[in-house]
């Protein structure tokens, strides 16, 4: 479920793969094994990757470069205890976890 506000979508609850196929959310935990994280902020929010990070998909593999701004449009915690980040950038959009992410201050 998604909260509109401002023009920009919020998640409020976990995302769904209805989400996920409707474009609203990167990534979704099957079984209702995470709950939504908050940043203190409203999402999207802007940051950068702190150091090189490889990335693979079905059909290519690459290095995202320390530094590159990406938007976070979701975060979820699992209940493994892992901050999962969803995000876009100029390169498509990815997962990855809280911890590898520097958010920009306004």
């Amino acid at each position: 479920m998604n909260d509109k506000e401002n023009d920009q979508i919020a998640m409020t609850t976990p995302a769904t793969e209805e989400d996920c196929k409707a474009g609203r959310a990167i990534f979704y935990i099957a079984d209702n094994r995470s709950k939504v994280y908050d940043l203190g902020r409203a999402l999207p929010l802007p940051a950068r990757y702190r150091q090189d990070t490889e990335t693979s998909t079905a059909k290519e593999q690459g290095i995202i470069p320390a530094g590159t701004a990406v938007e976070i449009i979701q975060c979820e915690i699992g209940d493994n205890g892992e901050i999962l980040v969803g995000f876009r950038y100029h390169g498509g959009e990815g997962i990855c976890m809280l911890k590898e992410l520097e958010i920009i201050e306004p």
